[in-house]
């Protein structure tokens, strides 16, 4: 019979064969029947470590949980305390005629007393099967105990910020490719051309047409891996009933949050690039003596009208949280005789700058650094992904630890779909359609 180490060597390789296997584009009538016998020695495996560790679970139980102290000399069950370790939980110091109080004997009655026993310093011999299932379950020196099945395990968590930006980009969905290339015309300069050399000319009757032609560019995306996994006991996933689909959804939230974080502040590195590092955001400067940690009236004028004019009516302004006393605050000056008008305007919860929505969003910069005010219109930003955000669990990969694991994972890239600013027919002024207030 195959040792647990073997046992464990084979399934490593197996399973190395396997997702080799199954990341191929398509399998042929062998690769199936292949990764059919693979499968079923993959579970063969499982049961026999399975067993394995049963067995070894089942032995540790019939030997204590530590060295028994009853016969010592300094042994005083009455006045005996436990201390905390100076890094770890607080632990008992057991006794050979400690009775191991098993299920429905001694056991603590619920979570207060229990909680009361841990931290009461005192000798609790009822802690001894809590300490002895979390040596077991953890394997390490100072496991500390294992709360009562009666604990309380519902999760609490602050609800995160939706996607903000995410949902307003143009997405382009990639299939079994590792890339995308989009074509665009080279339509930065309207001063003398449209679509970087289209131009139309007035032509008498029976007179040759003037040839002009067009530009075009490319902008490849090569998609990036964005990936996150996390471990829990397979005691706690059985306890909280739905606890690995709520750790499922956690996930995804997380990846949602770094890619809607990299649509706005990107290196391109490795992930998306964001509008604030890209060559097509306009910074529009702070007003002259303008104090430090402001947003002043003449900025968002500015900013409104550095705006790409057929993205005004599809613009938002994004803004950190820290400056909503500061908007709400701020009015249009109106003469000597007339009313201040409010700058931002509210109705139903909902507020709006020049008639166009305001988001208040953490993922802004702090006031008063670049990027903690933007007008911008989203759909200039493409964005490249494989499928969707593919979630999945495994009580494989971190069997011998009786773990479970659930792992998400995103493949994807994005950027702006301007190459750069934009100089208009009339004007001295360069538009965008991703605009920002300077650092004050």
């Amino acid at each position: 019979m195959e040792s647990a180490k073997e046992l464990r060597a084979r399934g490593y390789e197996l399973r190395a064969e396997f997702r080799k296997l199954t990341e191929r584009d398509s399998l042929t009538e062998q690769d199936e029947i292949r990764a059919d016998e693979i499968a079923r020695e993959l579970k063969r495996i499982d049961r026999q470590l399975g067993i394995r560790e049963e067995a070894d679970y089942q032995r540790s139980m019939d030997s204590p949980a530590s060295e028994p102290r009853a016969g010592a000399a300094d042994y005083d069950p009455e006045g005996e305390t436990r201390t905390a370790a100076p890094s770890g939980p607080v632990h008992v110091r057991s006794a050979a005629d400690i009775v191991d109080p098993g299920i429905g004997q001694g056991a603590i009655a619920d979570n207060d007393e229990f909680w009361r026993a841990v931290t009461s310093k005192q000798y609790d011999p009822r802690l001894e099967a809590y300490e002895a299932r979390a040596s077991k379950l953890y394997d390490l020196p100072n496991a500390g105990f294992l709360v009562p099945e009666s604990s309380t395990t519902g999760i609490f968590d602050k609800a995160i910020e939706s996607t903000v930006f995410w949902p307003k980009v143009k997405t382009y969905p990639v299939k079994n490719a590792r890339s995308i290339v989009i074509p665009a015309f080279n339509d930065s300069d309207h001063s003398s051309t449209l679509y970087g050399g289209l131009t139309s000319y007035w032509e008498g009757e029976a007179e040759e047409i003037t040839e002009s032609n067009a530009t075009f560019r490319e902008m490849r995306l090569d998609l990036k891996g964005l990936k996150t996994f996390t471990t829990f006991s397979n005691e706690l996933k059985e306890s909280a009933g739905g606890f690995a689909s709520l750790i499922e959804g956690k996930l995804g939230e997380a990846l949602s949050w770094k890619i809607d974080t990299a649509i706005l502040r990107g290196d391109g590195a490795g992930k998306p690039l964001g509008i604030l590092e890209s060559d097509c955001l306009i910074t529009v400067p702070k007003e002259s003596e303008q104090a430090d940690e402001t947003i002043v009236w003449e900025n968002v004028k500015a900013m409104y009208a550095r705006m790409l004019p057929a993205s005004r009516t599809k613009a938002v302004w994004y803004v950190n949280n820290d400056a909503i006393e500061q908007l709400l605050g701020l009015y249009q000056s109106a003469g000597t005789a007339g009313i201040p008008v409010p700058v931002m305007n509210e109705s139903n919860g909902s507020f709006s700058i020049l008639g166009r929505p305001v988001v208040f969003t953490e993922k802004c910069s702090a006031l008063g650094d670049v990027g903690d005010i933007v007008f911008a219109d989203f759909s200039y930003y493409a964005l490249a992904m494989l499928g969707v955000i593919d979630v999945a669990q495994s009580e494989h990969a971190f069997f011998t630890y009786d773990k479970h694991t659930v792992r998400a994972v995103a493949y994807l890239n994005g950027a702006p779909l301007l190459s750069g600013t934009f100089q208009p027919y009339k004007g001295s002024n360069t538009m965008s359609a991703f605009v920002t207030l300077a650092a004050r």
